[in-house]
């Protein structure tokens, strides 16, 4: 028997853009699908132009008072009737056969509860073309909690992956106080025992417009979940061996320091490198390690001076 596929698509005033979203769900060659429609508080025209999709039997529109978009999706995820769920955001879309690839991944991999594929940003008007964490092959039924901690993989990215719909439920869904990398904090919670599968195939189109949430809130979101997760390592030592946690604590701190440093907060990317060049003191034959441990030792203003230079 088929399995159904619900999509959730959680929006917030993309009256723009939703419209498109939705259409390249109905026009996925894998039919056995519902769309989950959340407007978290709309003031623009979301609802009126959604009107020619609201009598049809597979779609569902729910209006909520603004509260996030994490809580959005999961009341989307709550009434959902499917086996698996896709995650969509409104201001993206979708391959024409990204259900199809996912679903027939999540067939063949069989113990897998995360199935996972590739994706394109584009500029309107413009060409499509690779984000930066590119991956290839097919691999089936791994563990990426160290790819993702380590950002050697990119598995947060909604619209390019179906999850199982009892995990979840089981886990308790996206959380708001990590808006606007919410995302990323899901994804952890989701891996330490999860099975997931992946596939170098194009399922999901990224549109950058002026719109998308600015880099240093994203920055901000992710240095606050690296520091939420390295409280939590105690916590890992039940499912994760003492080396595995050593090194999921190794990967939050160098992830801290890095995005310290590229936030410019030099005070603190020198504290979490130096921290890491303690417990481990071959770091210091980095390169990259290195320049950054020095350069976070440079003032910010001074090193504006010497660029001037």
């Amino acid at each position: 028997m088929i399995e159904t596929i619900s999509v959730v698509i959680p929006t917030y005033n993309r009256a723009s853009f939703i419209c498109r979203a939705v259409e390249s769900v109905f026009y996925q060659t894998f039919r056995n699908f519902e769309v989950i429609v959340v407007d978290d508080g709309s003031t623009d025209n979301t609802s009126q132009v959604l009107e020619k999709f609201k009598r049809l039997p597979n779609f569902q529109y729910l209006y909520q008072v603004n509260r996030g978009r994490s809580v959005a999706r999961n009341e989307g995820s709550r009434i959902t009737t499917g086996d698996w769920i896709m995650y969509l955001d409104s201001d993206d879309y979708l391959e024409k056969n990204a259900l199809q690839i996912l679903y027939n991944l999540a067939k063949e991999a069989r113990d897998s509860v995360i199935v996972y594929a590739n994706f394109l940003f584009f500029v309107s008007g413009g060409p499509a073309y690779s984000h930066r964490r590119p991956f290839t092959g097919k691999v089936l039924n791994t563990n990426l909690l160290f790819e993702l901690l380590e950002a050697k993989f990119c598995l947060t990215k909604t619209g390019t992956y179906l999850i199982q719909k009892e995990l979840t439920h089981y886990t308790g869904g996206f959380y708001t106080a990590f808006e606007p990398s919410e995302d990323l904090e899901y994804a952890i919670r989701m891996l330490p025992e999860a099975k997931v599968s992946y596939v170098n195939d194009i399922v999901l189109y990224v549109e950058r417009h002026a719109e998308n949430t600015g880099n240093k809130e994203m920055q901000l979101a992710i240095v606050r979940i690296c520091k939420h997760y390295l409280a939590k390592t105690d916590e890992w030592k039940q499912i994760l061996s003492p080396k595995e946690v050593k090194r999921a604590s190794f990967a939050l701190k160098l992830r801290i320091a890095n995005m310290s440093y590229e936030m410019n907060d030099h005070r603190r990317s020198f504290v979490y490198y130096f921290s890491l060049v303690r417990s481990k003191p071959v770091m210091l034959f980095d390169k990259f390690i290195f320049k950054q441990l020095f350069a976070s030792m440079i003032p910010w203003k001074l090193k504006k001076v010497i660029k001037k230079i």
